[in-house]
């Protein structure tokens, strides 16, 4: 992703799922958990992976916030986390359905968002993406972590 150097850069680039995901439906108390990595971890880049539900709302619009009370949106710095992340990876947990949400229907894409400030480019991984239910057990599997970069 580059920034042309005339405005703030907001990107988004959207990638279909597969067909057990389009048969699934949020529960309550289910979670998005997955890692991210950017290089390098100085930089003003801010990357998130969201969910874009089937009545085109995304999570970043909800009120959601991780396990540190960052944002689900890319706009969230999380460099200070990223920093002690272990092995530079950073695990982010996030509820799928604040306040109802899943009223938003199934899940139809994975939004790999980026927000950056400056000139430059941007780099980064997203890995074993996944939606856990309250017991812990895998609901459904968004990145495995063969795509680790």
């Amino acid at each position: 992703i580059q920034n042309d150097g005339f405005a703030r850069l907001r990107h988004a680039l959207e990638a279909p799922i597969g067909h057990a995901a389009k048969h699934y439906i949020p529960s309550d108390g289910d979670t998005l958990v997955y890692e991210i990595k950017w290089y390098p971890v100085e930089s003003d880049a801010r990357i998130a992976l969201d969910l874009e539900f089937e009545d085109g709302r995304r999570l970043s619009s909800s009120a959601t916030r991780d396990q540190n009370g960052m944002e689900a949106h890319a706009r969230a710095d999380l460099r200070p986390w990223m920093k002690t992340a272990r092995a530079g990876w950073l695990e982010r947990r996030l509820p799928v359905n604040p306040r109802g949400y899943a009223a938003a229907g199934r899940i139809v894409a994975i939004v790999f968002a980026c927000e950056l400030d400056s000139d430059g480019t941007a780099k980064a991984g997203i890995r074993n993406a996944r939606i856990l239910h309250d017991d812990g057990s895998t609901a459904l599997t968004l990145l495995p972590d063969r795509y680790a970069e």
